[in-house]
């Protein structure tokens, strides 16, 4: 007996619908809440998942490839909320400790990563890229890992408060920057992967608090870049000095003229320092193993208060991160390095600067299908981009 012709047109449509639906609607995630083109660029924006009161944007992120990983904080938003700027508002309120996951293969927002639950939140991430485990820091509490896979989280004692920014070594060890500790001046602290504590170092300089902020380290000296905010006795901030060490922690050079913004070292160890010029444009310095310097100005007008806060390598190609969402492309072939400056179609956040409190770009990195993918403080949100 044949089926109801009725029944037949309904199956039709149903399938007809199913299939030219827009893919994100056929993938959905619970954790993905929207997403919508704006010319060249895709937003994806993501589902508060913290059990506390404090709602949570993207911060620093890193990738396997496949998945972004991201920190997920509440910092400026609680930075702002009082009614003068508070760096410590962050511990208002108790919170989970969340790292973001972002799937690239479907364009989805994963459950994140809970790594714990306190009055701090996550800082920086790092993908290990040899036992694959995802290294956190909290900033005014602990640090650990977390392996994506079996969900298990590893906390290390005894390394103290203010572990800031996350960076791994040649030999697979964790460079990590202490911000500052009750006042002092903080350091630079080598751990292996497990933790334990290898070495620490610190720069002392007569009437000053030195705080690092971020760290390079190349992967043929074991040199190690460390950019800096330098505060008077009194607390006031006055320099932002970047000090060139030693793989023995002494201190090589130190670069006063020119605020150096980021700094990172490709596999093939050339040095990528993003500065500001005395003029006040921005340049990329390039300087190759065998002491060759290729210097690029990518960016004559910068916007007010905007600095590249990130700089991830992918095989030939490099891309620096500016707060404003400028992104700044390098592409290594036979002749050169090509330069070409990406702005991504404005969105949220991206054209925050100046107006905007904490609406910032934080991490861009290309993954295994070619798209380039950020992590915005607006929310819970990556953008998608096609390179150029």
């Amino acid at each position: 007996m044949g089926k109801n012709p009725n029944i037949n047109c309904l199956l039709f449509l149903l399938s007809w619908l199913f299939l030219f639906q827009p893919s994100s609607c056929r993938n959905s995630s619970p954790y993905l809440l929207e997403s919508n083109h704006r010319g060249n660029t895709t937003y994806y924006i993501g589902l508060q998942t913290n059990q506390g009161k404090e709602v949570y944007d993207s911060w620093f992120a890193d990738t396997d490839g496949r998945i972004i990983y991201f920190g997920q904080s509440p910092f400026w938003r609680a930075y702002f909320a009082a009614k003068e700027p508070d760096p410590q508002g962050d511990l208002r309120e108790e919170g989970d400790y969340l790292i973001g996951r972002f799937d690239t293969e479907k364009d989805t927002f994963l459950a994140p990563l809970k790594v714990g639950h306190g009055k701090a939140s996550l800082l920086d991430v790092l993908y290990h890229t040899e036992n694959h485990n995802v290294y956190f820091t909290t900033f005014f509490d602990t640090m650990g890992y977390v392996n994506p896979n079996s969900k298990r989280v590893v906390y290390f004692k005894g390394l103290g408060a203010g572990l800031n920014e996350l960076y791994q070594g040649p030999g697979g060890e964790i460079y990590v920057t202490r911000y500052s500790s009750a006042g002092k001046s903080g350091s630079v602290v080598v751990i292996t992967p497990s933790g334990r504590l290898l070495k620490e170092f610190f720069i002392h300089l007569p009437g000053f608090i030195i705080a690092p902020k971020s760290i390079a380290v190349s992967p043929i000296t074991g040199e190690m870049i460390i950019n800096t905010d330098m505060f008077s006795l009194e607390g006031d901030l006055v320099r932002h000095d970047t000090f060139v060490l030693g793989p023995d922690g002494r201190v090589r050079q130190r670069i006063m003229a020119r605020e150096v913004f980021f700094m990172s070292f490709d596999r093939q160890g050339k040095k990528w320092v993003a500065e500001r010029s005395e003029d006040g444009s921005w340049q990329m310095s390039i300087t190759y193993p065998g002491g060759k310097i290729v210097s690029l100005i990518i960016d004559k007008k910068p916007l007010p208060f905007d600095v590249i806060q990130d700089i991830k390598h992918r095989n030939a190609v490099t891309i620096a991160t500016a707060w404003s969402g400028r992104l700044y492309y390098f592409e290594e072939n036979s002749q050169g390095i090509d330069f070409i400056p990406l702005l991504p179609e404005t969105g949220p956040g991206l054209d925050a600067l100046p107006k905007g409190k904490g609406i910032l770009a934080y991490s861009t990195m290309m993954a295994n299908n070619g798209f380039l993918y950020g992590a915005i403080s607006h929310g819970i949100l990556i953008f998608k981009l096609a390179p150029p």
